[in-house]
Formats: C-alpha cells, structure tokens, sequence
C-alpha cells in the first residue's frame, strides 16, 4: 500500500499537482452526460455482452459507455449519446428475466433513480442506481455489478449496501491519466476488501494465527500480491484445524474450495460435458452469472468436479444448491444425478418438470429456498485430495442445474490407520455400484449399501 500512495504522490508531481491533489473528481446527480463508474468493480459502465448490447463493465475508458442522464420528475431517463446506436431515442432498461440491455427502451420512458449512499473519502457522492419503470417486475431493482465477470443486472434491497450496486458520476472530460489512477485506486481497495472478509472467516474459525498473512496483505500493491496473503490465510485455517479440535462445526468452504459459487465460470473445476442416448444433440455446460446458476441437459454422465487437498481427520457436510428432475411425457423418468465427497454419493433433489423449465426459473427457485442438498460424511483420518462435486446420471439424458457448494467441519480425535472416508447412510438401503452409482433394479454383482461392500 506504501508503494502505491508513492506512485499517486509520484504522478501527481508529473501532473503540475500538489501530492494532495485530487487526481479525479465526481458528479452530483443532474442533468448532463457522466462515465458511469461501478465501486466494487472498479470498472466503467459499457454494453458488449449477449447480443452485443447487454449492460456490462469495462476497465477501459475508450469502451466506456457515456450515458445522458435526462430529467423526468424525480427520476432520470438514461439514454447514450448520439451515434452509439443506431437509433439515438433508445437507451437504458431492465428487461424481465434479470437483464439490463443499454438499448432496449426505444423512445420508452424507462426512468432511474439515483439515491446517493455514502460518499467517498475526497467527497464524491456514491449513488445506488434504481430501475423505476418498465423492466418486467415494477418494483425497484439495484444497478448492480458482478464480482465474478463483467455483466450488469439487477439486485435487490438486499444488495444496496454492497459496493457492486455503488456508482459514481464522473466528467466526460475525464483524462485516461485520471481513468488509470481511479481504477488502481478502486482495484486495490477492492482486493483489501476481499482479504479483509476472507480473515474474518478464518478468525470465526477459532484463534488462526493471521500475523503472517497480515504482513504480505500490508506489503501487497496488486490482486496478486493480495491473491498471495489470501493463500497465506487458508494455509494458516489448515494449520490451526490439524493442530485443534473443534468442538462445534464451523464453515469452511473457502478454506478449501476454488470459487464454491460455479454459475458464472468453471474456474477451479473440470467440466467434462458427457453424451446423449437421446434425439436430441449433446449440449455443453452452460454458466449464467444474471440467472445465478448453471445447467447441463440431454447428457449422460456430465460432470463438474473439484479436488480439494490436505484435510484433517473428522466429520464433514457438503451442501450444494442444485437439482436435477424428472423428463417429460407419461413415463416420468428419473433423470438421476449425485453429488459426492469422495465415495460418498447422494442423489440430488429431484422436481417435476413442469415445476421448473429454464435458467430463469431455475434461479427464482434456488431464490426461494429450494434444492439445498445435504451430503455428510467422515474422514477417519486425515486425506491428501478428496474429490467433490457433481454428476449426471450415465442411464439418462439428465438435466442437472446447479448454484452453489459449502462445506462445513466439526473435527475428531485422531486416531492411527490408513486414511479413509467412511461413507453414512443418507439413503436408507439404497445400493450403488462400485463408481458410486445408484442401482434400482440389482443383478449379480459387488454393491455398496451404507458405506459397505456386499455381494448380490
């Protein structure tokens, strides 16, 4: 951090400015053209992705979006500048579906609010940015970014404190030299930020020596320098979880696993796409951060798997949101998928498929409350890998979607022998074969029934 206020002092000699210059300044709201500026982000606010047009960000103040923010009453009409489109009149809407496009309204009076929350340590005013009108639901929806790519979409009340639903209204006659500068500036408390949260996790884990990590986190000028004192800080949780037993279960997802929220990207996961039996053309995984889940469907024995390494002896809970559902027509076929912790399998929940039928709906059913799978099982002793995650049936053409994974601890006493994860009995007498697949109808052969191999 030393280094990096040297290069603000540094530049803002280059620039004729005293050290205590302001190298950018905002906007309070008004009638006029602003660059949108998204906090969490640090990125601009620009169209590109879907059709080419859906709200998006940008680090880059040559793609960014110059927005003209028009009066109407107490809410603004936002519409771009002439020549961005092809149609001038068209400008800012929230669609149904969770969409933001930049150039859906049409000569519509799509309206937005801007309600300013908190303001920044030189002054400038941060806003929430609020659809009014016309974006499929009529209530209000957050301006809010993503943190795992560069998609805009609506959030809700529940976001409005999160510096990814925080913007601010900078001058068009921004410089690139102050661009350049406000984005490290934003970059870099975003990355302290997120160390911040990560060693709140590990600290509600019990008394993790954090000093080591805290140090590269004081030293550190860029994501890799903080990527480096977050490594520092899961290392320090593994550390302590050898060391202590802990009496009650704690979380520790981002201990252990890469990016346990999988509906934007694959990151830290390998996605194998499976076949089909079917008709129908084998189709890929598909990732949706504005719908927040991911799906697969006409496959057989898709999958999305993870390994995670070094845990200590004692008993574990892996969570997924995520389901899978029976096909259509009269048969009503039982498109089977799992989710497992070495092999340890549970099938997921199942729905009906007339229940849900899209991404879309996918989201607002996990939103409610619904598909939380619940996988216990035990390390007698400690494991080097143990691999997680989810797969598609390998007898049907199965549709599986998927939100999130967590994982919980709550250790043993350790005891001597060969390191082994004992399967519990999380579906009754059901029988699986020896790749960890459930069998309804048995023939002769070596099964799995309780977490014990018998022979039919």
């Amino acid at each position: 951090m030393k280094k990096f206020k040297l290069f603000l002092a540094a530049f803002a000699v280059m620039c004729g400015m005293s050290a205590n210059a302001q190298s950018w300044t905002g906007s309070y709201a008004g009638e006029g053209q602003y660059y949108l500026f998204n906090v969490g982000k640090a990125q601009f606010f620009t169209k590109g992705n879907g059709w080419g047009t859906q709200a998006s960000t940008t680090a880059d103040l040559n793609g960014a979006l110059i927005e003209q923010l028009i009066p109407e009453g107490s809410y603004y009409v936002l519409r771009p500048l002439e020549g961005v489109f092809e149609n001038s009149t068209w400008g800012l809407e929230h669609l149904s579906g969770g969409t933001v496009y930049t150039d859906q309204s049409r000569g519509k009076l799509s309206t937005w609010e801007f309600v300013q929350n908190g303001t920044y340590e030189n002054g400038c005013p941060l806003y929430n940015i609020i659809s009014r009108e016309n974006h499929g639901g009529g209530e209000g929806a957050y301006l809010l970014a993503s943190a795992d790519n560069t998609i805009v979409g609506p959030g809700t009340e529940a976001d409005k404190d999160s510096d990814y639903a925080k913007w601010i209204l900078l001058p068009t006659d921004l410089t690139a030299d102050q661009a350049e500068i406000l984005v490290a500036e934003f970059a870099i408390a975003g990355y302290k930020a997120k160390y911040n949260a990560l060693r709140e996790e590990m600290l509600a884990i019990g008394d993790v020596d954090v000093a080591a990590a805290d140090a590269l986190a004081d030293a550190a000028t860029d994501e890799a320098g903080f990527n480096g004192a977050m490594t520092a800080l899961r290392e320090a949780a593994i550390n302590y979880l050898f060391t202590t037993n802990v009496a009650e279960p704690v979380d520790v997802t981002n201990v252990w696993i890469v990016n346990p929220a999988p509906y934007a990207n694959a990151d830290g996961w390998t996605v194998t796409d499976g076949e089909h039996t079917s008709q129908w053309a084998s189709n890929p995984i598909n990732f949706d951060a504005a719908n927040q889940c991911a799906e697969t469907w006409s496959n057989c024995g898709a999958k999305l798997k993870q390994t995670i390494y070094n845990l200590p002896a004692g008993e574990y809970e892996l969570t997924a949101i995520a389901f899978t559902r029976e096909n259509f027509g009269d048969d009503h076929i039982t498109m089977n998928a799992y989710l497992n912790a070495g092999n340890t399998y549970l099938a997921l929940v199942t729905i009906d498929p007339d229940a849900v039928n899209n991404r879309t709906q996918a989201n607002e059913w996990f939103n409610n409350g619904n598909g939380v799978n619940k996988l216990p099982f035990t390390l007698e002793a400690p494991a080097e890998s143990l691999e997680i995650g989810l797969e598609a049936d390998v007898q049907h053409d199965a549709w599986m979607v998927w939100r999130s994974f967590s994982l919980t601890y709550k250790s043993l006493p350790v005891t001597d022998g060969i390191s082994t994860v004992e399967t519990k009995a999380v579906n009754g007498d059901a029988l699986y074969d020896l790749q960890g697949r459930r069998v309804a109808q048995p023939t002769k052969g070596i099964y799995i029934v309780n977490g014990k191999k018998v022979i039919k």
